[in-house]
């Protein structure tokens, strides 16, 4: 190793030191390994030979000899395609394209020569995938092919864990849009949201709270997937039940993009049951998502690539409500035609009144026609039950219970990009950076009228990043140095949409100034009716950090 790379491997690892700090981070490799055996006509091995490895959308090459044993070793590659070639005096050349290797694969492909000269040479187009004989993991794989072209109903890569057998869900991830939810799942008994998901090998998840999903990249930007759900190796921690590694796509020496607008509306659905019950329209639905790729060189001689994604997701959802409220008499106090469900009268009683007697009972008399004064109105609780809507359809003949429907849209908003640089920079020093971003990731529930704090109603951005850097230093044949950083971070807010401060309805600032919810609005429950108010405001950041180091040395 040169002294300017000795130097670029210590700054590059002190810099990230500096960047992240010290907060704990768990990685595992996700690159892929090359192996196999050069024999010649009659079975013997051949050592000494020189094989040649050249990813064919970056054009990095890797160089090695073979062994004694008559076996070559590509340690930590990039999961890619690649070209294998081979030379050794008194052999015909060889090359093989289009080999495939995927993340924590070890791969192995072993080449017969055949004698002849080295200006003569076999080369092999079409042939079986490479197997994976070196390790012990029991995976599916989802393909580029795969990601791009299977239905998906939210566009969600994290859609296709549902094909894996003994898979069970927490949470409805085929029609989810907070990325959070993506991870609510298990695999073959595994607690659901235990499990370990890996972007570029970087963790995408908080390690807190529910474990929560940090970030969902693009189904464009997807290189491949990999769901591992048992007998994995040792280098993967974790993980409660699956590990699901995601690899990105990079751009390579020409260019190829793609676009895409997918649409769905309400006039080409049913009107669910319960509001064709309720005799009310169906409500709005829409969705529209858009999007697409572009990748390419950059500056081709000096093999620096990119490739970005772009995806917009517009949606309206429908969102009904069917819920009890007091009625227009109520409202003034009288309440002497409130029934209970066999029948008979609902008792208001007069606090005043209590009497206790000789043995301790406290007995007390109804209001006179089981009326409340207005004289007896609380200031407070006037103006809350002035917030509250009257009825809009007939409810229970005794209780009047379930006597407002509501029918509305729930909205939401996300933006997410992806970007990807690789640069071979050198046949000994190759690097790469990927950004994502889903700055814009709001979700609106509907306030109902009449509710203009109703819990319902809320404003819920949850802005995410995700940054995976990775460099491979190759000193020599038999040395390979992988230094990987990451971070991720996300914001879950939830905002109620206040209307009414607490002094509104006459509570004191010295006491409203206590309260958590926005715009100093206590919550206000009322047993069999719908409740009014927010119970919290959440502003919640998660963040996962990762600093880690592989080195491989082959011992001959």
């Amino acid at each position: 190793m040169t002294r300017i790379s000795r130097l670029n491997v210590f700054a590059t690892s002190v810099a990230i030191l500096l960047i992240l700090g010290t907060s704990p981070a768990f990685g595992q490799a996700f690159t892929a390994n090359l192996t196999g055996v050069l024999s010649d006509p009659s079975g013997g091995v051949i050592p000494g030979a020189t094989v040649l490895l050249t990813n064919t959308s970056t054009n990095e090459k890797r160089t090695a000899a073979t062994r004694a044993d008559g076996r070559y070793i590509f340690s930590q590659l990039l999961p890619d395609s690649y070209s294998l070639s081979v030379s050794a005096p008194g052999f015909k050349a060889f090359l093989r394209q289009g080999i495939t290797l995927s993340a924590n694969q070890t791969a192995e492909v072993n080449v017969a020569l055949q004698v002849g000269a080295t200006t003569e040479r076999i080369e092999v187009t079409e042939a079986a995938p490479p197997l994976d004989t070196q390790t012990a993991d029991q995976d599916m794989r989802f393909s580029t092919n795969s990601v791009e072209n299977l239905p998906l109903n939210t566009r969600t890569p994290f859609g296709f864990i549902r094909a894996n057998g003994g898979f069970q869900e927490a949470f409805d991830i085929r029609n989810a849009n907070g990325d959070q939810n993506y991870d609510r799942f298990g695999i073959n008994g595994g607690r659901t949201e235990s499990s370990a998901i890996l972007i570029d090998g970087v963790s995408a998840t908080s390690g807190s709270q529910w474990n929560g999903l940090i970030y969902s990249p693009t189904v464009d930007s997807v290189q491949e997937m990999q769901v591992i759900s048992n007998s994995y190796d040792v280098q993967f921690g974790r993980s409660g039940g699956a590990v699901v590694s995601i690899v990105t796509k990079g751009g390579s020496d020409s260019f190829h993009g793609s676009g895409f607008e997918y649409f769905r509306n309400s006039a080409l659905d049913a009107t669910d049951f319960f509001t064709n019950l309720n005799g009310k329209r169906k409500p709005f639905f829409g969705r529209n998502q858009f999007g697409g790729s572009l990748g390419g060189p950059i500056w081709k001689s000096k093999n620096l690539f990119f490739y970005g994604s772009y995806e917009g997701l517009l949606e309206g959802t429908p969102s009904t409500r069917l819920t009890s409220v007091p009625t227009a008499l109520q409202h003034q106090g009288d309440f002497s035609q409130t029934y209970n469900s066999n029948g008979t009268l609902q008792a208001v009683y007069d606090p005043a009144t209590t009497v206790v007697d000789s043995a301790g009972a406290a007995t007390r008399s109804p209001f006179p026609g089981n009326r409340i004064p207005a004289s007896r109105f609380d200031p407070v609780g006037a103006k809350v039950m002035a917030i509250y809507p009257l009825p809009n359809q007939p409810g229970n003949a005794f209780t009047n219970s379930n006597n407002w429907f509501g029918a509305a849209k729930n909205v939401t908003n996300t933006e997410r990009y992806d970007l990807r640089f690789d640069w071979v920079r050198s046949q000994k020093h190759t690097m790469y950076v990927v950004w994502s971003q889903a700055p814009v990731e709001v979700q609106r529930s509907p306030n109902f009228p009449g509710w203009g704090i109703g819990e319902t109603g809320t404003y819920a951005p949850n802005p995410r990043s995700h940054a995976t850097f990775g460099n491979t230093f190759t000193p020599s044949p038999t040395w390979v140095v992988n230094i990987l950083a990451g971070y991720g971070e996300w914001t879950e807010n939830t905002i109620p949409n206040v209307k009414t401060p607490g002094t509104a309805i006459g509570l004191s600032p010295s006491l409203v100034n206590q309260f958590q919810a926005p715009g100093d609005f206590p919550q206000f429950t009322l047993s069999n009716y719908a409740t009014l108010g927010a119970y919290e405001t959440l502003h919640h950041p998660e963040s996962t950090r990762l600093l880690e180091s592989n080195v491989t040395k082959q011992l001959s």
